[in-house]
């Protein structure tokens, strides 16, 4: 049983717990609760307001207590077991990175247009920007007792699996995990996350603690964390094998094989005009509010509010006619 979790409202409606939102955001299903950000407010300012930062959802909402909310550790091939509090947790090294996470089907509604796809019809806010507080994961895996990390950093048939604490109708959690060669590089900067733009985690954001993986697909970020575990072969969940990969544009949906494609790790680089929104017309010299988003081993020519984010306005002259 997973500890500080609250299953009182999920005895009849799993739904019927769910925290308050922005009335602002657009969502893009109910049951669960996905929902982004209008695009006009993403380059307001380079970091995203919590409240209207986009929300994405696989299962119901869990509502964990802090006090009795507890992560468990568990080494290669179960050589080391460590349960964690949040309290220990803060009590190591504390580290802030500012990285964008962006849901892997963002702009799917762009491309419904040329052919209907499979998952959530995101217009183009399912991405956001903020800077995220917490203990290194190196040095919550250090303090469990993992040895040699530097030597698992190098194996390639080694990862890093995190659970959260939402879970399905048969129990089973949301789940993924990320190459230890790139788990296990300080110079990732991944955390384990307890605030988010200086204020304590939200609970849509993964409340007490979540992963963030800087310039990772967003799936890999897993939130409400109650579970690391170093393993000699992928997270076995349903959204690492066989959801968050990439198909040729020729794939019969019905007849992919999703294993025999890699699960998507990095992210492309991203441009986005954010104001006018499509169909909008423009008859006078207008600034125009845009984002470029760069994954991780990928980099732009600009100088960058973060180090995969930049935020740049572009001044289209006379009229504009946006398709």
């Amino acid at each position: 049983m997973l500890k500080g979790v609250d299953f009182r409202a999920q005895s009849s409606d799993p739904f019927g717990n769910e925290p308050r939102r922005h009335p602002v955001l657009i969502p893009t299903s109910i049951k669960p609760y996905n929902a982004e950000t209008p695009l006009p407010l993403l380059p307001d300012a380079p970091l995203t307001p919590n409240d209207l930062f986009y929300v994405r959802n696989h299962l119901p909402t869990p509502d964990l207590d802090p006090k009795a909310f507890e992560m468990e550790v568990i080494g290669i091939d179960g050589d080391t077991a460590k349960e964690f509090k949040l309290a220990d947790i803060k009590k190591l090294p504390k580290y802030s990175v500012t990285a964008t996470i962006q849901c892997g089907g963002n702009r799917r509604a762009e491309m419904n247009k040329a052919r209907q796809l499979k998952g959530l019809s995101w217009d183009g806010g399912a991405i956001g920007n903020a800077t995220w507080t917490g203990a290194r994961l190196v040095d919550v895996l250090a303090a469990a007792g993992v040895k040699n990390l530097d030597e698992l950093s190098e194996r390639s048939d080694v990862h890093v699996i995190f659970e959260g604490a939402d879970t399905g109708a048969d129990g089973s959690s949301y789940g993924a995990s990320v190459p230890a060669w790139r788990a296990l590089d300080p110079r990732a900067d991944i955390l384990l996350a307890y605030e988010m733009n200086g204020a304590p985690l939200p609970r849509d954001h993964g409340a007490p603690l979540r992963v963030v993986v800087p310039g990772s697909v967003g799936a890999r970020s897993v939130k409400w964390l109650t579970r690391i575990e170093l393993a000699t072969q992928e997270s076995q969940s349903h959204w690492q094998q066989n959801d968050y990969k990439v198909f040729g544009p020729s794939t019969d949906w019905d007849r992919a094989d999703f294993s025999k494609v890699p699960p998507i790790q990095s992210m492309p680089v991203t441009s986005l005009v954010c104001s006018p929104t499509a169909g909008s017309v423009m008859y006078v010299e207008t600034p125009i509010p845009a984002i470029l988003y760069a994954g991780a081993e990928r980099s732009s020519s600009e100088s960058s509010t973060s180090p995969n984010t930049v935020y740049v306005r572009h001044t289209f002259a006379a009229r504009q006619v946006l398709p």
